[in-house]
């Protein structure tokens, strides 16, 4: 997966491999208290997320089983809701009722898979909840 290949390699104090990639975030998104404001597991997911989408990716499918390599389901699940809550993803296929609250899926009844998330610009204004465009209009 990985992010945008680098034409200089790296250093050895940045990591093992000089072909190696990065994930781009911003010096702006950092320093912002929207950023700053997150707890470490929202922000350690977050750079995880945009490893796995890859470069130029605005979408990326990711489960609780990947996240588990890294931290707790019930860790997992925090850092994803605030993610959530904060502007910074959008979850695409969250499964709903009628009623719109939020639908077990587990069992046999349901299909299991990977959510489907977003990545928003709305952490810098202060929206929240906030439903991302149709890639058409962006």
């Amino acid at each position: 997966m990985g992010s945008k290949p680098r034409t200089v390699p790296f250093e050895k104090w940045e990591g093992a491999c000089e072909d190696d990639t990065y994930i781009r975030i911003t010096s702006h998104m950092m320093k912002h208290p929207a950023y700053v404001g997150l707890s470490a597991s929202s922000k350690e997911l977050y750079l995880y997320l945009k490893d796995w989408a890859g470069f130029k990716n605005d979408e990326v499918k990711y489960s609780s089983e990947l996240a588990s390599l890294f931290m707790t389901r019930n860790t997992y699940y925090r850092a994803r809701d605030e993610l959530i809550s904060k502007g910074f993803i959008y979850w695409l296929n969250k499964p709903t009722s009628q009623d719109g609250k939020r639908k077990r899926t587990t069992g046999t009844k349901y299909k299991r898979e990977a959510s489907l998330f977003r990545f928003v610009d709305t952490w810098w204004s202060g929206i929240q909840y906030a439903v991302p465009q149709e890639k058409d209009n962006l």
